[in-house]
């Protein structure tokens, strides 16, 4: 609702329908606090609350919209299913950025106006996530920057974020780019696909059978659509 609210009193034009698709989503991770001064709401939710989520502003013909990291999705959250073929083929990839895998991540929360400083801080790794302990184990120890979050208030709400971001991070990312047919993935088209979905995608080329991934990146040049499905390295699966 704050991501909702903050794109509402800017002078952008607002995607309701995918608005309303991801904030359950969002809706998780409850923040509060204060401001004290005149800010701009989109530098607010680019400056602040993306340092604090992994969550992001993208744009869809109808408008702007908030769109988080589907981190939980289950194939009943899958938005579109998607096979590799002649209308939706591979044009590069998958890459892999190792520079991204973190196992270790301090999040400073609970700002003190009076002492201008956090009050509290924790620091969440492979004693309390397993994806962390895997990670740690393959990769050695990684020491992510700490998130210094001025509007998480709760315990609860801090550790959600440590452990989201350490699910996030313990493994290789893998981008995939593909060329989608525009006639069909595009606005017009029979399956519009937007940044921010969750998606299965069967890909024999790589092995993917129906692996969950989200679309990261979409990208229009000229009469052509490149679309970046990314993968979680996910030793549990």
């Amino acid at each position: 609702d704050l991501c909702e609210y903050l794109i509402s009193h800017s002078a952008l034009r607002m995607d309701w329908a995918l608005i309303r698709s991801f904030r359950d989503h969002l809706n998780v991770f409850q923040l509060g606090g204060y401001i004290d001064q005149q800010v701009d709401p989109i530098d607010l939710f680019t400056d602040v609350i993306s340092k604090i989520l992994p969550a992001t502003l993208a744009i869809s013909s109808r408008g702007v919209y908030a769109a988080i990291w589907p981190v939980n999705a289950t194939a009943s959250d899958v938005a579109f299913t998607l096979f590799a073929g002649e209308s939706f083929a591979h044009e590069s990839g998958p890459e892999t950025d190792y520079a991204a895998i973190y196992n270790q991540i301090t999040i400073e929360y609970k700002w003190s106006a009076e002492t201008q400083n956090f009050t509290e801080s924790r620091t969440y790794g492979a004693d309390v996530s397993p994806y962390a302990a895997w990670s740690a184990e393959h990769y050695g120890l990684k020491v992510a920057p700490a998130i210094r979050a001025q509007f998480v208030t709760d315990d609860e709400i801090a550790d959600l974020i440590g452990l989201t971001y350490l699910k996030l991070a313990a493994g290789r990312r893998l981008d995939i780019v593909y060329a989608a047919d525009p006639t069909i993935y595009a606005d017009g088209g029979t399956t519009v696909l937007y940044l921010g979905a969750p998606v299965q995608i069967t890909d024999p080329d790589f092995g993917f059978d129906s692996r969950l991934g989200v679309i990261s990146q979409i990208q229009r040049q000229n009469a052509a659509m490149l679309v970046t499905v990314s993968l979680l390295e996910d030793p549990f699966l």
